[in-house]
């Protein structure tokens, strides 16, 4: 019994350790989305990436592909279309404490070229596919 109790203890610390020194645990994800009241203006997105963490953070700053979805209300993601991307690598690196902005314009078009309107759902996800994402944010496109 005693031995089941000592492996008990050992897993909770072990994972509450892991957690803790994972690299992407400490990192909080925040977008914003610029007012556009006007059909066919850009569309602001802002995603702030914060380091509360104790150490330094490094990742990718490239934009491309865009570090942002757009999905309906019932969470229906509107795929990419094709992106021209370079093969420029960019990255920086925060220190505990700081925090860093992406910005990218979207055209309030779907990737087929049309222009979205009615409710939709805009959330950052800095690390693509992997890593923290924001809260998502609701907009509404007009007419």
């Amino acid at each position: 019994m005693r031995v089941n109790v000592s492996i008990l203890v050992g897993l909770l610390l072990g994972t509450a350790c892991q957690s803790s020194t994972e690299p992407l645990a400490d990192i909080r994800v925040v977008t914003s989305v610029g007012a556009s009241g006007v059909p066919a203006t850009p569309i602001m997105i802002s995603t702030t990436i914060v380091n509360e963490s104790n150490r330094a953070f490094a990742f990718s700053t490239k934009t491309c592909p865009i570090r942002f979805r757009v999905e309906t209300l019932t969470g229906f993601v509107l795929t990419a279309g094709e992106q021209i991307c370079t093969m420029e690598a960019r990255g920086t690196t925060l220190a505990p404490g700081e925090s860093y902005q992406l910005n990218e314009l979207w055209s309030g078009n779907g990737w087929d070229g049309a222009p979205l309107i009615g409710w939709f759902r805009v959330v950052g996800q800095p690390f693509l596919t992997a890593g923290p994402q924001s809260a998502p944010v609701t907009i509404e496109l007009p007419r």
